[in-house]
């Protein structure tokens, strides 16, 4: 009994030590494109995945917190909470508790809540009566609805994207430096002699709309016939070279 208090001791105090870290870590999950790209219903369990885990919760809370949910799903489908029927609750909810902690020890209660939510409203097929048998069909079927899996590569992909960021958007300014330091580089190039190809003339254009280009209007069209001159002679010597079948 001593170490059972113990455990539960020791479980409050991991909670509170963490309850900060779990809290800063939501909300700047929840400031992620993938958070916004969720459904109404699957951002209720991304945010519930984030309270505390079955096994935080000391067990005699846990016993409170799962009666009081049975509870509101019985009024909720209509049914009338009598001596019988809370003799049937009492009599299987230390069975429910242990197995949830034992097997589920990671869901969390606003997990457990919209698990049951879903389930008598007739989400996961028809009810035929509300007890631990029902209840475990219930959580089978929102472990592994579509709902819970989007939530859960949602969180992974935030952690990845929280844990790379893009590089920061460039201002107008810093682009046109970097543009501009581009072009200079490849121009050198071209100057001293060393491989250059600029496509479509991107490049001069550039530089020469910055005037930056040292060749007036007749410089530039006497460099221009003499390209033309040299790739008609090119391909007048390749016209020459014969075949080879």
């Amino acid at each position: 009994m001593q170490n059972d208090n113990q455990s539960q001791n020791l479980a409050v105090t991991q909670k509170q030590s963490t309850e900060l870290c779990k809290t800063e870590d939501l909300q700047t999950l929840i400031a992620t494109k993938q958070f916004s790209q969720l459904t109404i219903a699957q951002k209720e369990i991304f945010r519930a995945r984030f309270e505390p885990k079955l096994k935080e919760i000391p067990y005699d809370d846990l016993v409170e917190k799962v009666l009081n949910l049975i509870k509101v799903i019985h009024t909720a489908s209509g049914q009338t909470i009598t001596d019988a029927v809370s003799d049937d609750i009492a009599a299987t909810l230390d069975m429910l508790c242990s197995d949830l902690q034992r097997y589920h020890s990671t869901w969390t209660m606003g997990e457990l809540q919209i698990c049951f939510n879903n389930g008598y409203k007739g989400e996961y097929g028809e009810n035929f009566g509300l007890n631990n048998k029902a209840y475990f069909r219930w959580i089978r079927c929102f472990q592994f609805c579509n709902d819970r899996e989007a939530v859960n590569k949602a969180i992974t992909q935030a952690r990845i994207f929280i844990a790379n960021p893009p590089p920061p958007e460039l201002s107008e300014e810093e682009k046109a430096i970097r543009a501009k330091n581009s072009a200079l580089t490849k121009w050198d190039d071209f100057r001293t002699g060393k491989e250059f190809f600029d496509i479509g003339n991107v490049t001069y254009d550039y530089l020469d709309k910055l005037k930056m280009i040292p060749f007036d209007v007749e410089k530039k069209k006497k460099m221009m016939n003499e390209v033309k001159m040299e790739m008609i002679a090119d391909e007048k010597t390749q016209l020459l070279i014969p075949s080879v079948d």
